[in-house]
């Protein structure tokens, strides 16, 4: 290793201002990215900004009155809430013969005061409109309604039926907005009637009925079971039909997407009046949809989608094939959510990454990252195993107080009481959960994990098991929807009153709301006395609807450790060291990390669970400032007060950023630590180019990725020693965003040639040489990039060379996905071993290049003469420039005539 002072000026800006003599990175130093891990490869993406102005398609909801369930309403109305509902459907039944009459029978008004009771819980008349539709036939099916086509009596009877029941909802002061004469009258079984019957009908009530003919109110049709069926009915019907209106229980998504299309073209009204699942709203929307019913009921996807479609969708994505879908939201209230949904019955396996492009967030708790996947279950056939009706809603969030993952084993502490969620008396069924003092007991341990994904239906919640026994459950019994409805353990099959919703209430605290009730736990007293019960009740945030999930040796206490001391920033030439002297308090744990760009408010965690003092920022923007501060926290959540803020930026000045020599490690070498991850279950090396040298091992499905931040700047120079193994158009490294904004090294690009690729939209260039990388031997390859010249370099000498450089720089493709052994799609990987693979944030030479390739040992590189010093800046530890330096200790930057830039410490 050589000493300071014989280190290269383009070297120096490696060392960081307390640590002048190696390069060796401290294991206790935490680099920001220590976070990111690899994504698997998906069938899909979503590539969003939260910073996009995104698109608003706001949609009419509303719930259903078809199948008669007041739980149903109920559920869904506190999933969606009343504002959000803008319609009901209420059925008319063809149970008693109209005939000539235009009042409903007893029996007819009877079940119609019914439903609109349901619809009730909504709002009144005046706040919810409704939505007519046929009952499917009964047992008690009149069948003298039958064939209205060809039997006008039939056919005045069953108008009358749909005018007295319109009349009847209007007399009540209900709002009567469409009626569809039938209902999925495609299904075979169903034996409503033909597409001859239903033209019929429609045709009669815009004919003989005002009501209908002045397009007060919409004739609806054709209602099919089979979205394959729905443009044939919906196109016999045109001429008389005000709205199309269809199902997704069966057929082809071709057909679905292309209904709502045609129809929004056509200048109709577009509505899916039975929805099973929240990709049926989102493809719906997409493509035209209007209005969407739920069919049964709501709960928390469904719900919040709902919420968040009348603020700005940021991105969408589908998946024909597997009948699924993706989207991603922002809602009026600014909550950024991501939805999944598969259909009902005919879902394929299949997985949606979203991705990031503008900042890290974390998605529910995980993170901050800029990648999460979610899988979808699925079966091989209509209605086969599998079919689970899967959906979920993920909250994508960022600032300075962000939710903890959940999953494994916690106690479980009530903000007012500090005492412990416990069973009373013995682990077995229906024993009551109460509060108590901690102690000992197995009674208090809970295990806390996400439901599968298979867990049918909506899989956005949690289990909560007793450790004693993990067949109890946290459970309501006899799945009560009313307030102060008891909470019990039992081991039940899992049902919606054993599943729950962590809803994060800031500070540490969670709500725990149940699935099935979307009531919270809660305190039933205010009462610090063991045994209290608990309940459930509607959420209002009071402290005894506040749990923390603590680990199992956490004391039950809310006192706040002390600050952290002396934080200090200290800038490098891509990422600032924090430093800073530990919290004073024994109990406390581990640190946070936040920051905010200079000069705001608007603080933002990027690290936590930080166990050392000291901090690397690498997903900094290069030149820009700053303000850091530090938190402690104990092992029971608690907080300190923040440190005063410092703020930093990055060296502005030419250096090496990024070293991976791939030695049986992913480190990197400078003091950067943009340590890469591995996607591989397993790492293979095998020995390099170089004496006692080892090389990284890329094959299929076998890549490493970089960290978010690396390759972030104007100008680079990237290199690496390769020994190709078999020929092909893999990709030794992409750079970029998405398939649409990429740099790329392609060896085996064409049939005989190698190039370099960037794009940027509509806008591609290459710069491709006819010289070949060898096969089986170890060959240097470089790119040189600025906005100038690009070159390539194989084995030091330039192979290639555009002199007018890119139209666009390497920060404007927004790089954070950055791979080494495949591209942005995952389907071009390569077979390959990588040894001393570097980053550099500017342009080396020719000169360079072939220093590079020659070095045999240590870091240094470059073998630069230095240059005289033009320019002369001093620092305090903090990163704030200091213009007439006293007596102290700085951080000294001097700029030489080259360009180049060396940092020292020194005592003043």
């Amino acid at each position: 290793m050589l000493a300071t002072s014989q280190l290269p000026i383009h070297e120096k800006t490696l060392i960081t201002a307390l640590s002048l003599t190696t390069f060796i990175v401290a294991a206790a130093q935490t680099p920001a990215s220590h976070t990111f891990v690899p994504s698997k490869k998906t069938d899909n993406t979503l590539f969003f900004s939260t910073s996009d102005k995104g698109t608003n398609m706001p949609i009419l909801w509303g719930l259903d009155t078809a199948w008669p369930s007041e739980e149903n309403i109920r559920r869904g109305v506190r999933f969606i809430g009343a504002e959000n509902i803008g319609v009901a459907r209420v059925s008319f039944q063809p149970w008693d013969f109209m005939g000539a009459e235009t009042t409903l029978t007893e029996r007819l008004e009877n079940n119609l005061r019914e439903r609109l009771r349901l619809v009730s819980y909504i709002g009144a008349p005046g706040e919810v409109d409704l939505a007519l539709n046929n009952d499917a036939p009964g047992d008690v099916y009149d069948t003298r309604y039958s064939n209205p086509a060809t039997d006008a009596d039939a056919l005045e009877a069953y108008c009358n039926l749909i005018y007295a029941t319109t009349l009847s909802c209007q007399d009540k002061g209900w709002n009567v907005v469409s009626a569809a004469p039938l209902n999925e009258p495609d299904y075979t079984f169903n034996g409503q009637g033909s597409k001859e019957d239903f033209l019929a009908i429609a045709k009669k009530l815009k004919t003989d009925y005002p009501q209908y003919n002045d397009n007060s109110i919409r004739i609806s049709g054709g209602n099919t079971l089979n979205c394959d069926e729905a443009l044939p009915w919906y196109e016999f019907l045109s001429d008389y039909i005000d709205e199309g209106n269809t199902h997704q229980l069966a057929g082809d998504f071709n057909h679905y997407a292309d209904f709502f299309s045609t129809v929004r073209a056509d200048g109709k009204y577009a509505t899916a009046d039975e929805l099973h699942n929240v990709m049926e709203a989102m493809v719906g929307v997409e493509y035209g949809m209007q209005t969407g019913i739920w069919w049964g009921t709501a709960e928390l996807a469904r719900g919040e989608f709902c919420k968040a479609s009348f603020g700005e969708r940021l991105a969408y994505a589908e998946n024909r094939k597997a009948w699924t879908s993706a989207a991603v939201y922002r809602s009026p209230q600014g909550k950024t959510q991501a939805f999944v949904g598969s259909s009902e019955r005919q879902a394929k396996p299949s997985s949606y990454r979203f991705v990031s492009t503008d900042r890290d967030v974390f998605f529910d708790g995980h993170g901050p990252q800029r990648e999460y996947v979610v899988e979808t279950p699925g079966g091989e056939g209509y209605q086969v195993e599998g079919q689970t009706n899967a959906e979920c809603v993920v909250d994508i969030t960022w600032g300075e107080d962000v939710r903890p993952v959940i999953d494994g084993s916690y106690i479980i502490m009530n903000a007012y009481s500090k005492k412990l969620l416990s069973v009373d008396g013995a682990i077995e069924n229906l024993s009551p959960i109460i509060q108590k003092n901690a102690s000992d007991a197995s009674s208090q341990v809970w295990e806390i994990k996400p439901t599968p994904i298979t867990i049918g239906g909506d899989f956005s919640y949690y289990t909560i098991k007793n450790t004693d026994n993990t067949d109890m459950k946290l459970d309501i019994l006899n799945f009560s929807l009313e307030e102060g409805g008891a909470i019990i353990i039992y081991n039940g099959a899992t049902g919606t009153n054993e599943q729950w919703y962590l809803k994060y209430a800031g500070n540490g605290y969670f709500m725990i709301k149940s699935r099935h009730s979307n009531l919270c736990l809660e305190i039933s007293e205010e009462s610090m006395a063991d045994g209290v019960k608990v309940h459930q009740a509607s959420p209002t945030g009071n402290p005894r609807q506040l749990w923390r999930f603590l680990p199992l040796d956490a004391p039950c206490e809310t006192d706040a450790p002390d600050s952290p001391a002396k934080l200090t920033a200290i800038p490098q030439s891509a990422s600032i060291k924090l430093e800073w002297e530990a919290s004073a308090s024994p109990d406390a744990d581990s640190y946070i990390v936040l920051r905010a760009d200079r000069g705001s408010d608007d603080y933002n965690t990027i690290g936590r669970g930080i166990k050392t003092t000291t901090f690397i920022d690498n997903t900094v923007v290069c030149g820009k400032e700053y303000e850091y501060k530090i938190k402690a926290v104990d092992r029971s959540l608690n907080s300190s007060v923040a440190t005063p803020s410092v703020n930093a930026a990055t060296i502005n000045g030419n250096a090496i950023i990024a070293r991976l020599g791939f030695n049986n490690t992913l480190e990197d070498a400078t003091e950067n630590r943009f340590d890469a991850a591995s996607y591989a279950k397993r790492i293979y090396y095998a020995d390099g180019p170089r004496e006692n040298s080892r090389a990284l091992s890329l094959a299929a499905n076998r890549f490493v990725q970089l960290p978010y931040q690396i390759a972030n700047h104007d100008a680079l120079t990237i290199c690496t020693w390769v020994k190709w193994n078999i020929s092909g158009e893999g990709h030794l490294f992409n750079f970029g965003e998405s398939p649409e904004k990429y740099m790329a090294f392609i060896p085996g690009y064409g049939q005989s040639s190698t190039a370099f690729v960037a794009k940027n939209g509509n806008n591609e260039q290459c710069i491709e040489t006819s010289v070949q990388m060898p096969i089986k031997e170890w060959c240097h390859v470089a790119v040189s990039i600025t906005s100038d010249n690009v070159a390539i370099f194989i084995n030091g000498t330039k192979a290639a060379e555009a002199t007018g450089g890119m139209a666009f720089t390497p920060a404007q493709l927004n790089p954070v996905l950055n791979y080494i052994g495949r591209n942005q799609q995952y389907d071009a990987t390569i077979d390959a071993y990588i040894h001393d693979f570097r980053i550099y944030n500017y342009a080396l030479d020719d000169n360079g290049i072939q220093a590079v390739m020659s070095e045999n040992s240590g870091i240094d590189a470059v073998t630069t003469q230095h240059s005289p010093v033009v320019k002369t800046e001093y620092y305090n530890t903090t990163g704030i420039p200091v213009p007439n330096p006293g007596e102290g200790v700085y951080i000294i930057r001097h700029t030489h005539a080259d360009g180049t830039v060396s940092i020292t410490k020194d005592i003043h």
